[in-house]
């Protein structure tokens, strides 16, 4: 006698469904390895916000020592007026402090762009790393997800290839009774 097609057609949906199992679980890996690359993008992303931070802050403090240095030499040029001796020694030394002064005037402006520069830089940053929990969180489910598939998947594939054995033992007792 011969198998009947039903138990034919059930091996196939069984073959079916196994083959889809294991293709999702193929597909695992690779989810989880864009979802890690999305977490390294982000990571790049605050690292660079983290770098122009540092950036803008260095220069705002090499401002400031210039502007110190250049207050410094207005204070010694004040103390040397009351030492020259002549009119032009005592000219010369007043424009030089008005030099200094327009000077630090300038660099007081160049700071307050920097202060701003640097809330900008460190909001952007704040941002950044708001984004980056918010990505680690969402991958972290998603992986918690992903894993919890796989493991229904394989018990679900150990199922159907435990029902396909079965089937395959009734087949060939079918056979050898004929």
């Amino acid at each position: 006698m011969v198998v009947p097609v039903e138990v034919l057609k059930q091996l196939q949906r069984l073959d079916i469904d196994i083959y889809a199992l294991k293709a999702e679980q193929k597909n695992i890996p690779e989810r989880i390895a864009a979802y890690d690359q999305k977490v390294a993008n982000q990571t790049v992303h605050v690292n660079e916000a983290e770098a122009r931070v540092k950036e803008v802050k260095m220069s705002l403090h090499k401002k400031e020592l210039g502007l110190k240095e250049k207050e410094e030499q207005i204070r010694k040029y004040d103390t040397q007026l009351s030492q020259v001796k002549t009119n032009k020694e005592y000219s010369t030394l007043l424009h030089e402090m008005n030099n200094l002064k327009a000077d630090c005037s300038l660099m007081e402006e160049d700071i307050i762009g920097f202060l701003d520069e640097v809330q900008k830089n460190e909001a952007v940053l704040s941002g950044e790393k708001k984004q980056l929990e918010g990505v680690n969180a969402e991958i972290t489910a998603a992986k918690k997800e992903l894993e919890t598939k796989r493991i229904e998947n394989e018990k679900h594939i150990a199922e159907l290839e435990a029902q396909k054995k079965k089937i395959a033992k009734k087949v060939i007792r079918h056979k050898q009774k004929l």
